[in-house]
């Protein structure tokens, strides 16, 4: 009897120390903070219509041994994440929780349950371009890695927004607005429309510098004017240096 409470004892022993050495998978920490947080250790997703057991298996590991914080809201966005990156755009949480499985890790180990409707899965149809005047339709739709009947996933429309944001902004259209919408029509696709409100372009100036003093820069600073381009107008800014060689 005793040696089967002190087995007993120290299997917990064991399995504890393991949660209080716990830690996330490389490149896997989401953590604001390194001294709380939970670690994701299990996840079962429930309540789903068309996936197979292997699917749900590579949508439960992209989260297994990763680290977030203790946002139960930020969580269920990253399972809703995990479904509409697989073109699931209309997929529903129906509930959702998360079981600290110890309260004093670091980080907590913890055990998530989603109950998911996933719902169609959507594929591309077109992308459409309207407010564009600096670059064609064909120039803006290169930036996107998404291709006429892909699956279409929220991830490669937020990269493709971002890089058309780049390019806007490396030709000087600094205040550039953009609005995406994905109209659903009823045959399984989806068509991905895209306002843009270009707005001013600036323009660059040349800068120079002038010293006054052995101690003083003026560096005079090229200022942005939509009207001009070339060296249009110059502000003033005086820099403290050491010594001007």
């Amino acid at each position: 009897m005793r040696r089967t409470r002190f087995f007993t004892a120290l299997l917990t022993f064991v399995s504890l120390t393991a949660f209080l050495r716990a830690e996330c998978t490389k490149d896997q920490d989401h953590r604001s903070s390194k001294n709380a947080g939970f670690l994701i250790t299990d996840f079962t997703i429930s309540g789903t219509q068309t996936l197979s057991s292997d699917e749900l298996a590579t949508i439960t590991n992209e989260l297994l041994g990763s680290c977030f914080d203790e946002n139960s809201e930020e969580l269920e966005e990253r399972v809703q994440a995990l479904f509409k990156n697989r073109g699931y755009l209309i997929m529903q949480v129906k509930s959702f929780r998360v079981k600290p499985v110890d309260p004093i890790g670091v980080p907590k180990p913890a055990m998530l349950e989603a109950d998911v409707l996933e719902g169609p899965r959507f594929r591309l149809a077109e992308i459409n371009f309207t407010g564009n005047h600096a670059f064609t339709a064909d120039e803006l739709r290169s930036k996107f890695l998404l291709k006429e009947g892909d699956l279409l996933a929220r991830d490669k429309i937020a990269g493709g927004l971002d890089d058309l944001r780049q390019l806007y902004v490396s030709h000087g259209f600094l205040d550039l607005m953009m609005i995406p919408e994905v109209q659903i029509p009823s045959d399984g696709t989806a068509i991905l429309s895209i306002s843009i409100l270009e707005r001013v372009q600036y323009h660059k100036a040349r800068y120079s510098t002038v010293p006054i003093s052995t101690n003083t820069l003026v560096v005079i600073v090229p200022c942005y004017h939509p009207n001009f381009s070339g060296n249009m107008c110059k502000s003033y800014v005086t820099a403290r240096m050491r010594r001007l060689m």
